[in-house]
């Protein structure tokens, strides 16, 4: 005997089915109904066909609603950084830029999320919430780092389409934030280079104010990459730490950050004075680079406030900026200072030395005005080529500039 026919479960007269789709960026589920005025049968039949179509269409990538990706968020951005970054990049990079990034900022707002539920538009409110929060330079990587996880995905089939690949970022404030970085004034600079002079730490700021290393290649820079016969410091190292690896000296941080640089004889004569073995900071062990901040450059500026009260301190990246601020005021020469510096583009120069403030544009238009002063030979600068590497310079050669920058 035939079972007898349900009774429509709508109060509409019609038959309904609902099926799990997917989930929310929130976790919650998404429920999707199919309707049939036949019976319960045909209403889950419509559900299956439904199914299928979007396996279909999965396999062949040819419709624009694709099937339920098996993988969160949080799982493929894990996979992500497993196999394609965690041996690709230094240590510091894939802890500092990639997992910090994927775990502090994507993961908590997307990770619950099926990777094929997610649309631009979950992008681009992502992008608005960073960007009136944090960084121009976190956004930037959490852009890098989206596409990388949606471009993989679609690597390995998971799924179609990349919805970080047209989200368009807020427009960034990008001179409000770089304009920040401060430099030392002419007369400040001339203070520090002659309390150097007599400071125990004084050689570390001096060759940070003359060359605007980065403070790892500070940390790495050895005697040996002093070259006093060709008047040149090579730079090819830079020291990290982090917590998995501990104190690493590796490669520098790009292409463009290795470098040989010209130094003037009053310079490479001032260090030979000082020559040893091994490090330069840290003798025969390197230092950690922000152990050498605590302990040498501030106590390098609590003593010179101390013979100078009320002066302003300065961080590493403000002297390798002073450096920089230097060489661009002397020359207008973005291309020079961007590969004395070690920028991975020009771009990043410009972002930080092409300002049009009254303040620089009444500074570069003083006539007259030495851009730096030696405090080693006693003489004063003079408005020569080499001047621009170096206050201890008079007679730096055009052949060590071009040697450095081309």
């Amino acid at each position: 005997m035939p079972r007898k026919k349900s009774s429509p479960n709508r109060q509409d007269g019609r038959y309904e089915v609902k099926i799990t789709i997917g989930k929310t960026l929130q976790g919650k589920l998404i429920r999707k109904s199919f309707y049939s005025e036949i019976s319960k049968a045909d209403a889950k039949k419509k559900a299956d066909a439904w199914v299928i179509e979007q396996k279909v269409s999965e396999l062949t990538g040819i419709s624009s609603v694709p099937a339920q990706s098996p993988y969160t968020f949080e799982r493929w951005a894990m996979t992500w950084l497993k196999n394609h970054k965690e041996k690709a990049v230094r240590r510091i990079t894939y802890e500092e830029t990639y997992q910090a990034t994927v775990t502090r900022y994507l993961i908590p707002h997307f990770g619950k999320a099926n990777l094929s539920d997610i649309l631009p538009s979950d992008i681009v409110a992502f992008y608005n919430n960073i960007n009136a929060r944090y960084s121009n330079s976190l956004l930037e990587k959490c852009k890098i780092c989206l596409n990388g996880i949606f471009e993989s995905a679609i690597d390995d089939g998971v799924i179609f389409k990349n919805p970080a690949k047209k989200a368009k970022l807020p427009a960034l404030e990008t001179q409000a934030e770089y304009s920040e970085i401060r430099a030392l004034s002419m007369e400040e600079e001339k203070l520090v280079r002659e309390f150097c002079l007599e400071h125990r730490f004084g050689l570390e700021v001096l060759i940070m104010l003359e060359l605007g290393l980065r403070r790892g290649e500070l940390c790495a820079l050895r005697w040996d990459d002093i070259g006093f016969d060709t008047l040149s410091v090579s730079i090819h190292n830079t020291a990290s730490y982090t917590k998995s690896g501990g104190l690493e000296v590796g490669l520098t941080k790009t292409r463009n950050s290795t470098r040989i640089l010209p130094i003037s004889p009053e310079f490479a004569s001032y260090l030979w004075q000082h020559r040893g073995s091994g490090y330069i900071v840290g003798g025969t062990t390197p230092i950690i680079p922000h152990t050498w901040g605590e302990k040498h450059l501030n106590k390098f500026w609590d003593d010179f406030c101390k013979e100078h009260p009320g002066a302003a301190t300065y961080t590493a990246r403000e002297l390798r900026h002073t450096c920089g601020t230097r060489l661009y005021a002397k020359t207008k020469d973005i291309y020079a200072v961007s590969k004395f510096l070690g920028h991975s583009s020009v771009e990043i120069t410009t972002r930080y030395y092409i300002k049009t403030d009254v303040s620089s544009l009444r500074e570069s238009l003083q006539i007259g005005n030495n851009c730096r002063q030696s405090v080693v030979s006693g003489s004063k600068g003079t408005n020569t080529y080499s001047d621009i590497f170096s206050p201890f310079s008079e007679s730096a050669s055009k052949e060590s500039y071009n040697h450095a920058v081309l």
